[in-house]
């Protein structure tokens, strides 16, 4: 019975904090209302004032005699209009004093007892935050606007000053009672500019308080430890709450449905023509697209081009969440709906990549482990979609689930992640034995030790669910979601710039005699700078991820000389370290190219080794067929780099002699093995066609 009283006093409770919740944006907005009202009623004064002294104005002659009254009625509007704006920024004064105090009554508020209600106040104290920052930013454009008025009647003070100097009389007590005048607005919007500052004062203490009490909830609510029920009422009513999901699930597919119908029933035919225009434009782009694919996989030699082959595998999946996403923007579908398409949608494209990620690179070294992880990754798929279900945010009309049922459900989560652990380690093993042989060692080091903190972070996650920290958990789960999604946008964007770096070096003319020089150092360059603006900003990504809802990023890393030094200013510090490196080394390469330009041709070109081979044919034969044979056979040879060509070279008396000349990388590949590659390939050729007498002579390589 007491558990029954205690659970109704929690729902009362929990209906009062919600109706207190909605009560305070309607008495904001009633105050406003009030406040306006207030506003406009005085300034109605003013303004009245102003409009009589306007028509006294008009009234008087445009003479000398009267250009002394003429400028006090012009000082008198001016006055009366000021005051009327002076209280519309009296009134916005009050009120952003009024502000201040609400704030800081948020930050002496208790921390709450639930992880659920520790992130509502987390939000809380998030967007207070950025009502202080709004509410500073509006002390500073009133506190340059009074400045430059406070300006604007010294100059007017000193033109009145200099044209009293010949009057006397009535004139002249004009001209006095017009300094008087702006000598007292002077005066008053001195005193409004004398607030601001204590106003400031406040508010930056008030962020300051706000910054304290978010990171002491933020603590509060990643080290809350997990209630679990002490007795058989408590584990009862914990197993009522569980059996309650299913429920949770019927009403927002149920919702989802009636949606969808209601969508469907209010689209007009001629809102369908535009989506299926759209939707044909979308397949038509992934045909060309599928079948640009399929060319570039086929004419590549080596099983590369991990990116092509993998965007290939998923091009059907890409085009039905292409298709999704069309008729959810064209139809206008509301966020229930949206956010469980993105669910499914993004779950099923992310699980598929990874299965094929697995398959390319796992299926000729360890079919065992391949299969392990695909079956494991699917099963970690749905269960990622159910949790995600489960932690929608109800609508008004659906049923909430409990704090408890959701704790369990993120326990029983995290603990299954330990399947992946042993995987992925054995995953590691094999990438760093067999897949990274070619790769510098400290790259490999690099790759090793980023690898070996992403899988501790993983089983992390299950002893902190284990430990009860589920909040903990969760926000490990966050930033390794983080990184991995900008990780995986860096290497889209990283195949985007290659795709159209290797374009450009293909569209160069390779007759040109910069030729080497446009695609060995400039399109490179450019390729470059590119690459590293992406890097940078995937860093950004990652940081800006991290740290967007903890105030870190401005806490310094450590002193120097009294001089605090951020994580921000040692990254970007790295960064233009690395460029400026990488910069020097570029430049002397591109000195050395330079240099080489203009000297005879020695056969080396950095990299590059040119071979001659001097091939003798007969007479009889047709030379230019010939010559066409051995270039198409060149050009079937991915070894050998472009500016490939055959030259006649001697006529003899038994025939001719041909002079065939190539370049290879002599750093990636072997120059005799290449060499012997060739001349089988020409003497199969030539053997084939039927040509005669191809009798092979001593070759000269440089």
């Amino acid at each position: 019975i007491l558990n029954q009283q205690l659970e109704l006093g929690k729902k009362q409770l929990a209906l009062a904090t919600r109706w207190y919740e909605n009560l305070q944006p309607v008495l904001a907005e009633r105050q406003k209302l009030n406040l306006q009202a207030y506003m406009q009623k005085q300034q109605q004064e003013f303004l009245a004032q102003a409009a009589d002294l306007r028509i006294q104005l008009n009234r008087l002659p445009d003479s000398n005699e009267s250009a002394v009254k003429r400028e006090l009625l012009k000082v008198q509007i001016q006055a009366a209009n000021e005051q009327a704006q002076q209280v519309e920024r009296q009134v916005n004064l009050q009120s952003i004093d009024k502000q201040l105090t609400l704030l800081q009554t948020q930050t002496e508020q208790p921390a709450e007892t639930t992880q659920k209600f520790s992130q509502k106040q987390l939000e809380k104290l998030e967007a207070a935050m950025d009502s202080v920052d709004a509410l500073l930013d509006e002390l500073h454009n009133m506190q340059t606007l009074l400045q430059g008025k406070i300006a604007i009647l010294n100059k007017q003070q000193n033109v009145l000053t200099q044209r009293g100097e010949g009057l006397s009389g009535e004139t002249l007590a004009s001209n006095q009672k017009a300094k008087q005048i702006l000598l007292n607005l002077k005066a008053s919007l001195q005193k409004e500019l004398e607030k601001i500052p204590t106003l400031q004062a406040k508010g930056q203490k008030t962020w300051l308080h706000l910054e304290a009490a978010y990171k002491k909830q933020s603590n509060l609510a990643l080290w809350k430890m997990r209630q679990l029920p002490t007795n058989q009422a408590e584990w009862q009513d914990l197993v009522k709450a569980v059996n309650q999901v299913p429920v949770f699930l019927t009403q927002e597919f149920e919702l989802i449905q009636n949606e969808l119908k209601q969508i469907f029933q209010q689209t007009s035919m001629q809102q369908w023509y535009k989506i299926i225009s759209i939707l044909l434009v979308w397949l038509l782009f992934i045909i060309w697209l599928l079948v640009w694919l399929g060319r570039k996989i086929k004419a590549s030699i080596e099983k590369r081009l991990l990116g092509t082959r993998l965007l290939k595998m998923n091009i059907f999946s890409i085009a039905v969440i292409g298709i999704i996403s069309i008729l959810l923007w064209q139809l206008q579908a509301n966020q229930l709906t949206i956010t469980i398409a993105f669910i499914f949608g993004f779950t099923w494209i992310v699980s598929k990549i990874l299965i094929n990620f697995w398959r390319l690179l796992l299926e000729d070294v360890d079919l065992k482990l391949y299969k392990k992880l695909r079956w494991r990754t699917i099963f970690l798929a749905l269960l990622s979609i159910f949790i995600a279900l489960v932690h929608i945010e109800p609508e008004s009309n659906m049923l909430a689930l409990s704090v408890a049922a959701l704790d369990t459900i993120d326990t029983v989560f995290m603990l299954l992640l330990s399947l992946l652990v042993l995987p992925l380690f054995n995953l590691r093993k094999v990438m760093l034995n067999h897949l990274l042989k070619g790769i510098a060692g400290y790259w490999r080091l690099l790759i090793s030790l980023i690898s070996l903190l992403l899988l501790l972070a993983i089983l992390a996650v299950p002893i902190l669910a284990l430990l009860g920290y589920i909040a903990m958990a969760w926000m490990v789960i966050k930033q390794l979601t983080v990184f991995f999604l900008v990780l995986a946008a860096w290497l889209i964007a990283q195949g985007i710039l290659l795709f159209f770096t290797e374009l450009w070096k293909e569209s160069t003319d390779k007759e040109s005699r910069f030729y080497e020089m446009w695609t060995k150092d400039l399109i490179p360059l450019f390729s470059k700078f590119i690459g590293l603006i992406l890097f940078g900003l995937a860093v950004i990504a990652v940081i800006w991820g991290w740290y967007y809802n903890v105030a870190i990023n401005s806490s310094p890393l450590f002193m120097i000389s009294g001089q605090s030094i951020t994580i921000g200013e040692v990254l970007i510090s790295l960064i233009i370290l690395w460029i400026l490196f990488w910069l020097l080394n570029w430049f002397r390469i591109f000195t050395y190219r330079s240099i080489y330009l203009k000297i005879v041709d020695n056969g080396v070109q950095l990299d590059k080794l040119r071979t001659n081979l001097n091939i003798g044919i007969n007479s009889r034969d047709d030379l230019e067929f010939i010559k066409g044979l051995i270039l198409a056979e060149l050009e079937e040879i991915p070894e050998t780099l472009p500016r490939y060509d055959v030259w006649l070279s001697e006529i003899t008396n038994t025939g001719v002699n041909l002079t065939v000349r190539y370049f290879v990388n002599y750093k990636q590949h072997h120059p005799q093995e290449i060499q012997s590659k060739v001349l089988f390939m020409i003497w199969d050729r030539l053997k084939k066609e039927g040509i005669t007498q191809p009798l092979p002579q001593p070759e000269e390589t440089s």
